[in-house]
């Protein structure tokens, strides 16, 4: 069965907002957020050594170069509303506006877990028609060709780990759908994946607040 993709720039976003949310929950900077340093930084490192190899003397009287502005870093999602063990943050304004609905760290309940933090979020993005779009980050790297299962006892749902296999989401909008209801009217829910040694994890996360959240999301990010 083929894996249908995530709606444009929901999968960069909620990432984005996991890695906000480990720097503030965990003194360890995330691996992703520590691989992208590394890449920026080599990258830069290369582009500053071919231009200064490339570059001739300016010629006398000639005014300096002044260099471009750094670009501005990416902004930090804002929280608007928290309810129990479950909260609604949001970034960007007007039409960009993207909202997440995730839990506090208190909400989850981990067995097996070797590192990491286990997040799932539950992201709006009006601009792309894109909502109710589930992903969980294991917090872990999981085990390749395996999927992770979020079984709220009486039913149980499959995500699709991603390509770093890091993450995991829905293969539709039918089945984020079917997921944010169930959500809605669980108690808990717990995600099972199995770790590259094998190993099975298991995080039990409350979902006690879930629904107030979710409808706080839904009125900042709204269909278009």
């Amino acid at each position: 069965m083929s894996r249908a993709r995530r709606p444009a720039g929901i999968g960069r976003a909620a990432a984005r907002l996991y890695d906000s949310v480990m720097r503030t929950c965990n003194p360890l900077l995330s691996r992703r957020v520590r691989a992208t340093a590394r890449l920026a930084s080599g990258v830069a490192l290369a582009l500053v050594s071919a231009s200064a190899a490339a570059q001739t003397p300016p010629a006398a009287g000639a005014p300096p170069v002044t260099p471009p502005p750094a670009a501005a870093a990416g902004e930090e999602p804002r929280k608007l509303y928290a309810y129990m063990d479950w909260q609604t943050l949001a970034s960007g304004t007007g039409p960009g506006v993207v909202c997440y609905v995730t839990h506090l760290p208190t909400a989850v309940q981990s067995a097996n877990r070797r590192d990491g933090r286990p997040m799932i979020v539950v992201a709006h993005r009006p601009a792309k028609g894109a909502f109710d779009v589930v992903t969980y980050f294991a917090g872990y790297r999981l085990k390749a060709a395996s999927d992770v299962e979020l079984d709220f006892g009486v039913v149980k749902y499959r995500l699709f780990a991603d390509d770093e296999r890091d993450a995991a989401w829905a293969g539709a909008p039918d089945l984020d759908a079917r997921i944010v209801e169930t959500l809605k009217a669980g108690m808990t829910v717990a995600a099972r994946g199995v770790d590259e040694q094998g190993g099975e994890i298991v995080d039990t996360f409350s979902l006690q607040g879930f629904t107030a959240a979710h409808n706080r999301a839904g009125q900042e990010c709204k269909a278009r």
